[in-house]
């Protein structure tokens, strides 16, 4: 009964909607007539219509909207879905009094259909914001618990808080990337405390160093230590006493470092002195070298044996020798120490080298002559790749090509006579000199090797010409008959030619 009346209201109310404007255009009063004699009347007819169409559509939209409002209860009774079709729909909605203030079926469908659309697009929004606020929830509850500690692995993680709401609520894959990230969290809030825990206590142990005068640059750490548990600033902090012990030493070293600052100054103001001093000399020795290498002296193919006599009688070698810890060794001293028995028996070249080797054990800091000629050769012996590419180049420019006779002297000149082939280390370019006589013997021997063979098969040609021959060719047959016949062979004439 009560739906009866319901739907007799809902009834009513459609149908004075749409009587009402209808009803209002139907009584022709006087001031109607005198306005159709005016004109007026017709204009008047043509504001009342947009008025009734504004009202139709009105009326239009509230339909509209009272039916999407009777989706929307069934949706939330549970009686229908996002994912139902109509014929599912009308079952559990065609009883409710707001089905039929829409007449036409096909409005009702195209409203449940848009319905729809929005419906699961708001569906697939609220499961998105569940997922997203669950995650949140998640690495909050995560980061804030006590057991979350640095170095935790997953699989114990899981262990712990697998029966928790807040974790199952998340899907596991998820799961795994918000614990690291909530992991890494705890890893770095844990370790910003610790930092600062860390940077307070050393402040705070520096101060106490800084204000107990028992405390000299010549104190030990173990004496430190016995005055600090004697001090009451440092016996009253906990938290200082549970300070790591590298830590503090750290702290101890660099205010005794500080402490011996100013004693120190002079020591090493003549230590950098020295370090230039050293390094002036190892520049003047390496020029030294470089002059040697421009003069020609000094190649990528020299040996220090053959070059010592040189070097040795230069004043920048002497200088060398007296670096470092060499600045009471003297060289020459040593050599005339050793008495002429042992010159006799020992050859000079390996004196020199046990010289450079006793050298070597002394010099503790820097670089002997010996060493710094060996890197400069080296250098010059890296350069040959280099070198023989220039070289090449001069070459080709120059259209010369070296042969088996072309003399060193020859080659040397050609490339000297470029600008660029004036950096060309001497040394690299014999090496380049001799690997392009061998090239170019290597040519020769091959053409020779060639002609040799085509001379074989001219020669086997022949032969063979002579074996054709009717009658047979014998040690009998006169050379004068065999000629007449075969003078005119290719391989006649090409042997003839030999």
């Amino acid at each position: 009964m009560e739906r009866l009346k319901a739907n007799a209201t809902v009834n009513k109310e459609v149908k004075k909607e749409k009587s009402a404007p209808a009803e209002e255009i139907k009584e022709e009063s006087e001031m109607d007539k005198a306005m159709k004699a005016t004109g007026f009347y017709y204009w008047f007819l043509m504001q009342v219509e947009v008025s009734a169409d504004d009202n139709e559509q009105d009326l239009k939209k509230r339909q509209a909207e009272r039916f999407r409002d009777l989706l929307r209860d069934k949706y939330n009774e549970g009686k229908i879905s996002s994912t139902c079709n109509w014929e599912h729909a009308v079952k559990h909605i065609q009883s409710d009094p707001r089905f039929r203030i829409l007449t036409k079926v096909s409005e009702k469908k195209q409203l449940f259909n848009a319905w729809k659309v929005q419906r699961q697009k708001e569906e697939r929004d609220e499961k998105r914001l569940a997922i997203k606020k669950a995650k949140e929830d998640l690495e909050k509850w995560l980061q804030d618990h006590p057991k979350m500690k640095p170095g935790l692995k997953y699989m114990r993680a899981r262990e712990i808080f697998g029966k928790e709401a807040v974790w199952q609520a998340v899907h596991e894959d998820d799961r795994q990337d918000i614990f690291r990230e909530a992991l890494s969290y705890v890893t770095k809030r844990d370790a910003d405390l610790n930092r600062e825990t860390r940077k307070r206590n050393i402040k705070a142990l520096a101060e106490i160093l800084e204000s107990m005068d028992q405390i000299t640059y010549k104190t030990t750490w173990a004496q430190a230590q016995r005055l600090l548990i004697e001090n009451p600033q440092f016996a009253d902090d906990t938290t200082l006493q549970s300070m790591d012990k590298e830590d503090a030493l750290i702290v101890f070293e660099e205010h005794i470092r500080q402490a011996e600052k100013e004693h120190a100054e002079v020591k090493e103001a003549e230590e950098r002195r020295v370090k230039r001093q050293e390094r002036k000399v190892r520049e003047d020795f390496q020029k030294f070298l470089q002059q040697l290498h421009k003069k020609g002296e000094l190649t990528s193919m020299s040996l220090w044996s053959s070059l010592y006599p040189v070097i040795s009688s230069d004043p920048r070698f002497d200088a060398m020798l007296t670096q470092d810890g060499l600045k009471t060794f003297d060289f020459k001293l040593f050599i005339s120490s050793l008495d002429n028995v042992f010159f006799d028996r020992v050859p000079v070249l390996d004196i020199i080298y046990f010289s450079i080797k006793v050298l070597s054990t002394y010099c503790i800091l820097g670089s002997t002559p010996l060493d710094l000629f060996k890197f400069y050769v080296e250098e010059l012996k890296e350069q040959y790749g280099q070198d023989r590419r220039v070289i090449k180049d001069i070459l080709n420019d120059q259209k010369k090509v070296v042969q088996v006779d072309t003399t060193f002297e020859e080659f040397s000149k050609w490339v000297t006579s470029a600008e660029k082939g004036l950096v060309v280390d001497y040394g690299n370019m014999k090496l380049c000199y001799n690997s392009l006589v061998e090239k170019a013997e290597s040519k020769e021997r091959e053409a020779e090797r060639e002609e040799a063979r085509k001379k074989r098969r001219q020669e086997s040609e022949f032969r063979h010409l002579l074996r054709a021959q009717q009658p047979a060719v014998d040690s009998n047959t006169e050379w004068a008959n065999v000629r007449g016949k075969i003078e005119k062979e290719k391989a006649f004439l090409v042997v003839s030619a030999l």
